[in-house]
């Protein structure tokens, strides 16, 4: 490692560290109130792999309020990186960068070394923003990449869902599901159609949570 790429490490991580210190009293803005549909709350430790809808731009953020004793790596598309002042940002804030239409074997194995490292990785199934009108949209289509991106991390995916927000007062309201080990399903090596199958078993617990957090 050369000199300018540990100094750079260090301000990430430093930009990183005062956001988030700073971003702190917000909590009063927010008063994040979650719901565990059973009734227990899951202490997520080590590697896992959480999961969730995606209704505004402001989603990794709200997250990393409901679960704000962990640093959160995010999932992100590459073509965010395409200037210089963002794609550092995207670095401070430990995001992953990918690319949706070519996502690669290396891809996938560096997103899995995050897991192994006992790191908590966000990402949204749905691809991208849903911006359907009315209230909060019905779930899209889960990509099935989750399922192997787990497995090769050897961690958990746990679903989550996140209500709009109706004002700025409003309090952000979520729902955090049981965690999921998948490869309890069919093994570390399931078919293509075994890993659609899981894929929506995992959307319909979101789904399941987001009716809990409605009623």
């Amino acid at each position: 490692m050369n000199k300018k790429s540990g100094f750079l490490k260090f301000i990430h991580k430093f930009v990183f560290w005062f956001v988030k210190i700073t971003a702190a009293p917000a909590m009063l803005l927010f008063r994040p109130k979650v719901l565990y549909p059973d009734g227990k709350k899951y202490k997520i430790r080590g590697g896992a792999l959480l999961i969730s809808n995606h209704i505004t731009s402001f989603d990794p953020l709200y997250m990393q309020f409901v679960i704000w004793h962990r640093n959160h790596h995010f999932i992100c598309a590459k073509e965010f990186y395409d200037k210089p002042a963002r794609a550092f940002l995207f670095d401070c804030f430990q995001c992953i960068p990918v690319d949706r239409d070519n996502t690669g074997i290396g891809t996938m194995r560096e997103i899995a070394s995050h897991l192994k490292a006992g790191e908590l990785v966000c990402m949204f199934p749905e691809g991208h923003v849903n911006l359907a009108e009315g209230g909060d949209p019905e779930l899209q289509e889960f990509k099935s990449g989750m399922v192997l991106i787990a497995l090769m991390g050897g961690a958990p995916i746990i679903p989550m869902v996140m209500k709009r927000r109706k004002t700025i007062l409003s309090r952000l309201e979520a729902a955090v599901g049981e965690p999921v080990d998948v490869a309890s399903f069919y093994g570390k090596r399931p078919t293509v159609a075994e890993i659609e199958e899981i894929t929506k078993m995992l959307q319909e617990k979101t789904r399941e949570l987001r009716e809990a957090l409605e009623a």
